[in-house]
């Protein structure tokens, strides 16, 4: 259990959007006494680099100078699609079961599409445990869904699998379902409710995991 988790995100530019999150987990799985631990967790950073915009219909279809050329640099397409390489660094006690003990470096592609109401996302990733190696490396294979129940109300959807590169670690299969309300433009809640099970012979735990959350967006200017 973690309270709070807490994830900012500051757009540098149109594009470039730097983000910073970390964790006060609690815990009742130490190894040391199986008793009960609390402190911080592992915190991560990332830079996410759009370099595609979805457009509408092919009115660029038949001319060699497109809109491309007045989207500073980055393209226009039939979907946005982005890179976020991110880094996570052990500032949690992982012999307290508070963090992993372990550096990663993360490389995720995401691939958008919005279709009226509905806004589809895929991504790959690659996440790289460059330190000391003790943690295998993974792949992921992600689709999230939203759609707009109302202008204030969206349903969200996603599902994950998850698999390690070397090993005989399980193959995960991640689901979850929720919702996200918004009250004002600053202020939004959001609920999920979420599953992983092991997608191959070998054998995992199978968590239930609930997400209760706010979103606060602050209205900075450049």
């Amino acid at each position: 259990m973690s309270v709070p988790f807490v994830q900012l995100n500051y757009g540098l530019t149109d594009r470039i959007q730097a983000r910073l999150e970390g964790q006060v987990p609690l815990t009742t799985v130490a190894p040391s006494n199986g008793g009960l631990s609390v402190g911080f967790g592992d915190v991560s950073t990332g830079l996410k680099y759009r370099f595609m915009d979805q457009i509408d219909g092919l009115e660029y279809s038949d001319t060699c100078d497109p809109e491309q050329s007045e989207a500073a640099w980055g393209v226009t397409g039939p979907f946005s699609i982005s890179i976020f390489p991110q880094l996570t660094f052990p500032t949690g006690d992982d012999k307290l079961g508070l963090g992993s003990g372990e550096y990663f470096a993360e490389l995720p592609v995401d691939v958008a599409r919005k279709i009226g109401k509905l806004y589809l996302v895929g991504e790959f990733s690659f996440v790289w445990a460059y330190h000391d190696k003790s943690s295998p490396n993974e792949l992921a294979l992600g689709l999230a869904a939203y759609y707009s129940l109302t202008p204030k109300l969206d349903l969200l959807g996603e599902q994950r699998i998850n698999f390690l590169t070397a090993g005989r670690g399980p193959t995960l299969w991640l689901m979850n379902v929720g919702a996200q309300y918004e009250i004002n433009d600053t202020f939004a809640v959001f609920f999920s409710t979420g599953t992983s099970v092991a997608a191959t012979s070998s054998v995992a735990p199978t968590n239930l995991s609930v997400i209760i959350g706010t979103e606060i967006t602050l209205p900075f200017s450049h």
